[in-house]
């Protein structure tokens, strides 16, 4: 059994309310012993349930279970929607970039309903008072949640709607128990950028990953998806999962550079082209980034998918509008992007 199986069973635990709000989930050991696995495989197990934000590791606390929080009533009654907020996550000026269009749309669907429009910044709280400001929530409010990464420490204030049953909540571009979720397609978006870069006579792939935190699924999403269009089209492939730019700059420098250079999302891309301008680089490889909205009009070296987030945006409202919550959700809505290729060769 491997530690994706595993997690899969643990989460399947938790969303029932089995392991709820602040329960250790098995410990190395236990899992080790209940599942006849290895030390490493338990360990990647905890991994794999942080990288879905399903637990929290806490110093000296163990493993503690971050969501779903309270198991949801077999019969939910929601009141009437007065306010919808869109919590984003841009953490200062006014809303850009893929939040703009999304808050726009937002707010005019609640205007026509006569239903009050908030846009604020999920801003993180500790993990301490998670409990506390679950009581303080009403059912009345409704929330638009864009995907957001939080410190060690902290939790998205955010998320705090996701884990309430009793709040009507939608979560864009990411995935987290007791929600519905609206994504952007990764799987195919990064299938097709690869069969672009095939199609420019790549035939090895350098793939770029962690550098910013996506939240939740959609870095592991356009990395599985990556590598295995790359393998079925018999491109060679290589993932870089952290470290540094400097370290792929070295890479491009030597013999056995990659031909392109596939980046899990538009400003990894924007960043690394920006600094082989700095250092002279006189053959670029192609680059690639994911979501096309840093990209377009800027640099357009970079090929990139772009997502229709107004598209994002409508499912949102017809869910928080008309569609009927049911107790523990995980309907996902994919959102197909538009190959937008590279106007200038390199």
């Amino acid at each position: 059994m491997g530690y994706r199986e595993i997690a899969d069973e643990l989460e399947r635990e938790i969303a029932s309310g089995a392991l709820p709000l602040g329960s250790n989930v098995p410990s190395r050991r236990e899992i080790c012993e209940r599942f006849g696995v290895s030390n490493v495989t338990a360990a990647r197990v905890h991994d794999e349930l942080s990288a879905r934000n399903l637990v929290l590791k806490i110093r000296g606390s163990g493993v503690e279970v971050l969501g779903p929080f309270i198991p949801p009533a077999l019969k939910a009654v929601y009141p009437k929607i007065r306010t919808l907020s869109f919590l984003h996550n841009v953490k200062s000026g006014a809303l850009r970039a893929t939040q703009g269009p999304i808050s726009e749309y937002l707010k005019r669907e609640s205007e026509k309903r006569g239903v009050e429009y908030r846009a604020e910044y999920g801003e993180m709280i500790p993990y301490a008072g998670v409990r506390k400001a679950l009581k303080s929530q009403d059912p009345s409010h409704a929330y638009v949640i864009s995907v957001q990464n939080a410190p060690p420490d902290k939790v998205p204030a955010s998320y705090l709607y996701l884990m309430n049953p009793n709040i009507q909540t939608v979560l864009l571009d990411g995935i987290a128990p007791q929600s519905y979720c609206v994504l952007a397609d990764n799987h195919a978006g990064m299938a097709e950028l690869v069969k672009y870069v095939s199609s420019r006579g790549c035939r090895s792939v350098l793939y770029v990953n962690h550098f910013y935190s996506l939240g939740n699924c959609n870095a592991s999403e356009r990395f599985h998806a990556c590598r295995s269009a790359c393998l079925a089209g018999g491109i060679k492939f290589r993932v870089i999962d952290s470290g540094s730019y400097k370290e792929i700059l070295t890479l491009l420098a030597s013999a056995g550079a990659p031909d392109a250079v596939m980046c899990s999302q538009d400003s990894v891309a924007v960043r690394l082209i920006r600094m082989l301008d700095q250092e002279g680089f006189r053959k670029y490889p192609l680059i690639t980034g994911f979501d096309g909205f840093s990209v377009i009009g800027s640099d357009p070296r970079i090929a990139t998918v772009r997502v229709n987030r107004v598209k994002m945006a409508e499912i949102a409202v017809s869910i928080i509008f008309t569609k009927p919550l049911k107790p523990v959700i995980y309907d996902i809505f994919r959102i197909p992007g538009t190959l937008i290729p590279a106007q200038i060769s390199n």
